[in-house]
């Protein structure tokens, strides 16, 4: 690495000998000694009171004086300078660098702050710092940058204990989307509850909730909103309003025949339950919970999964309690899982899967493999939930398909390959909560490694209630209390 410092500090250097402008006497003026300090349009009265400005009626406002570039470079760890084409920035990112790699910015320097002339000393307060200047030319060299040679740089210096100076530019000439590209690449190396963060968490916020860039874009998004802190309700509840829908499909022998069933109004998770909200729950009740990931800060907007049918049945009752003491939920409504026709309602609407190829998906009844977390987008495991708007149900309710299996209250029966509790499905024994342990019970949706035939809205999975794996998870339902 120290042929890589001497390169930096010899590039640096080298800024002072490029050309700056040209007297009218035909002299050329190199960046050393023709350089103008840079002002920025923040003040001393913003930082002074943090832009919370006030004054005495018939007062008038003080005059502006503006900080210089280099005084918020000196003053931040890490700074954004943005400005129109020809503002000056790359000119000062220049010099910047070689004042540190040879004079120094030890001596303050008198600087006019504003039109009318007012001079105060230009300050610099950073130290002694080796100059690192890097040229982005687009996605591909910051994405090298941020990965290989950043690193490497900054454990350099770690190590021999000396300060650094990193300075990246033409970052705002990359579009819309290398920008929000680049700000998953930078995110681990910018300092927490900066500006910088915040700019980042919208950045990521966007791309999760438009469903922009590449799946995996996506899923690394998610990750860095997760570690940031998701501002997102992923408590909120979808209105499934009263009324008939066609259930089950002639695709599969265990969802025929179809027919039409009757429901009352209920609500339903939006999202499936994630970690964030159970690990809250073991963490209260003591409840076991062996999931490896549970607690990873870049996970808390995954589903919860590792979890049985009764672990789901137990945190619905610990919610139930919650929710009515913060009025979330009525005293004479119960937080649930969702009976077989209620989750399917939810996520088909009231499409009657007569078209396309014959399936029922939440988005419509022709397969879309960026509407969904499935065997084919790769992933092999879950993400942050609502990756996939294109996926939502007609309902808003988001990963419906693929993602992870849900639980069901309803009886499927012993034999895994063939239910007892066939369709049509009707008024019997399959929602007696208290069935013996060895019957299974239903599972909806498929999981991130389901193919299209059972990440859908019809295909019936089971397992055994006291069954848990990585791709079982679960959603709440809202519904009046049995008298």
């Amino acid at each position: 690495m120290t042929q890589t410092l001497e390169q930096l500090r010899s590039q640096s250097a080298s800024f002072g000998n490029e050309p700056l402008l040209t007297l009218p006497n035909g002299e050329v003026l190199n960046l050393a000694n023709g350089y103008i300090p840079l002002l920025t349009n923040f003040t001393h009265e913003d930082k002074a009171a943090k832009g919370l400005r006030k004054r005495k009626a018939g007062q008038q406002p003080e005059t502006p004086i503006y900080f210089s570039a280099l005084e918020l470079v000196s003053d931040n760890a890490i700074l954004f300078l943005t400005g129109a084409s020809g503002s000056g920035k790359t000119t000062f990112a220049k010099h910047l660098s070689f004042a540190l790699a040879t004079t120094g910015l030890d001596k303050p320097s008198p600087l006019i702050r504003n039109e009318l002339g007012d001079i105060h000393d230009e300050i610099w307060g950073g130290g002694k710092l080796l100059p690192s200047y890097f040229a982005t030319s687009g996605l591909e060299s910051l994405r090298t940058l941020t990965e290989h040679t950043l690193p490497r740089l900054l454990d350099h210096m770690n190590h021999d204990g000396d300060g650094v100076l990193i300075i990246l530019d033409d970052i705002e000439a990359a579009g819309n989307e290398d920008s929000q590209r680049a700000a998953l690449l930078i995110a681990d190396l910018v300092p927490a509850a900066s500006e910088a963060e915040e700019r980042i968490a919208k950045l990521v916020l966007k791309v999760v909730e438009e469903g922009l860039l590449s799946p995996g874009d996506r899923e690394r998004a998610g990750r860095v909103l997760s570690r940031l802190g998701d501002p997102r309700d992923l408590t909120a509840l979808a209105e499934i309003p009263a009324g008939n829908f066609i259930m089950g499909s002639d695709n599969h022998p265990n969802s025929q025949p179809t027919n039409s069933i009757a429901l009352g109004r209920f609500r339903i998770g939006i999202y499936p339950v994630v970690n964030k909200d159970y690990l809250a729950f073991t963490r209260q009740t003591g409840r076991d919970w062996f999931s490896v990931d549970g607690a990873d800060p870049e996970r808390l907007n995954a589903p919860a999964t590792d979890l049985t049918w009764h672990d789901a049945r137990a945190y619905c009752s610990w919610l139930t309690v919650r929710w009515r003491k913060k009025g979330k939920i009525s005293s004479t409504e119960h937080v649930r899982l969702p009976t077989e026709p209620e989750w399917e309602r939810a996520s088909r609407g009231d499409q009657d899967g007569a078209d396309g190829d014959g399936q029922v998906y939440p988005w419509g009844s022709n397969w879309r493999g960026d509407a969904t977390n499935s065997e084919e987008t790769g992933f092999n495991n879950t993400c942050a939930v609502g990756l996939f708007p294109k996926g939502r149900s007609p309902y808003g309710c988001y990963d419906m398909a693929g993602q992870v299996w849900e639980w069901c209250t309803t009886l499927w029966g012993k034999d895994m390959a063939n239910p007892q509790f066939r369709y049509p499905w009707k008024h019997d024994d399959r929602e007696i909560i208290g069935a013996a342990g060895e019957i299974r019970r239903v599972l909806r949706g498929g999981c991130f490694s389901s193919p299209q035939v059972k990440a859908n809205c019809t295909y019936r999975g089971s397992l055994e209630p006291a069954g848990f794996w990585r791709g079982n998870g679960f959603r709440v339902v809202v519904a009046a209390e049995p008298s």
